[in-house]
């Protein structure tokens, strides 16, 4: 699952990129509902604030955030949030694919 990286008043570097990818293996499982995703670092004066922003099938964008002073710890607070997000999305399709396996039958499933 690809992830467009953006910088604000920051260059991504190809070590932040492949920290990042290394992260996003987490969220792997969401491969089957996911279509797009963004994340957005900005450079502040305090530090960093980092936003993930994905497109979920059938669902409205979810998105994400986290700030901290160093960078590589707001990368990993935003893909804790994120990977929340993402298992909540995932129990709520599985309850729906449930109530109706006739009509969902092989959607959204890992």
């Amino acid at each position: 699952m690809e992830i467009t990286i953006t910088g604000v008043h920051y260059h991504v570097t190809d070590t932040t990129k492949e920290f990042i990818e290394k992260k996003s293996q987490r969220v792997e499982f969401a491969r089957s509902f996911v279509r797009q995703r963004n994340m957005t670092i900005t450079k502040e004066s305090h530090g960093y604030s980092v936003e993930i922003t994905s497109h979920i099938d059938g669902k409205n964008d979810i998105v994400v955030s986290a700030e901290a002073h160093e960078l590589y710890p707001a990368i990993e607070q935003v893909f804790d949030k994120y990977e929340g997000k993402l298992r909540k999305v995932k129990d709520k399709l599985q309850e729906h694919h449930g109530k109706h396996s006739d009509t969902l039958e092989g959607h959204y499933q890992d």
